[in-house]
């Protein structure tokens, strides 16, 4: 996963979209959920799970959990500040729009949202 602000040229950082947690509770000193490359690092102690496949958000609630480490861990914002341009597939279904339009104004209240096409926003 790529993430940034529109007038960086390069990401602040890439990730890979993946969600780890623990395979045994109650581990002195272990968080609840690993993300990225933390989670890759930790694969043998942890379940992972890809919340989008093909392209296509599958796991709402790894999503969300998604969404909130990169606003608040790798950009160290508050989304109530911003208007989020987010890619998707062009085959997202419409369904899976409103969705993601909808987490984005009730959960992380954002001023506004674009949701553009990758290969569109690519010739940008």
């Amino acid at each position: 996963m790529e993430v940034g602000f529109s007038d960086d040229v390069l990401p602040q950082t890439v990730f890979p979209t993946v969600l780890g947690r623990p395979k045994h509770k109650g581990i002195t000193g272990q968080k609840d959920v690993y993300i990225g490359t933390e989670a890759q690092n930790k694969k043998e102690i942890l379940d992972l799970k890809y919340p989008i496949e093909r392209s296509i958000i599958t796991n709402w609630d790894d999503m969300e959990n998604l969404w909130h480490y990169i606003f608040h861990e790798e950009l160290n914002i508050e989304p109530e500040e911003y208007i989020m341009l987010l890619t998707e597939s062009p085959l997202t279904p419409k369904v899976n729009r409103e969705k993601i339009v909808q987490i984005m104004f009730e959960i992380f209240n954002t001023s506004g949202v674009f949701l553009g096409i990758q290969p569109h926003l690519f010739l940008y």
